[in-house]
């Protein structure tokens, strides 16, 4: 199994879009997907408490990640700080761009086998 944590905008769950920021986006949707099956479901969609955060929004939402054992991150453009960390923690970042729903950034990580 594969847990994959993308930065969205409510929620829609497999219908939501990626957010144009990463670590003030609104939600963020967990995906678990069997890497044997290619199947993959909806495990939670999570309130981002970083939002709220006057400083430090990246670090607080990467703990929230890894609090759920992410393993794939996707995002839009993250800052260097945020890019660090993530490498760090071994935790595998993709970007895409923002707007594209939840089910096509899944389906397209599976066709490249990104995992």
């Amino acid at each position: 199994m594969m847990r994959i944590g993308i930065v969205t905008n409510g929620y829609n769950g497999l219908n939501d879009e990626l957010s144009e920021v990463f670590a003030r986006a609104s939600t963020i949707t967990l995906i678990e997907v069997d890497i044997k099956t290619r199947n993959y479901k909806v495990i939670g969609i999570l309130k981002n408490e970083a939002i709220d955060f006057s400083h430090g929004a990246g670090p607080i939402l990467i703990k929230t990640l890894i609090d759920k054992e992410v393993d794939i991150v996707v995002g839009p453009k993250i800052g260097i700080g945020t890019q660090e960390l993530i490498k760090e923690k071994k935790i595998k970042f993709l970007k895409f761009k923002p707007g594209t729903k939840v089910s096509e950034v899944i389906s397209k990580i599976l066709k490249n086998k990104q995992f």
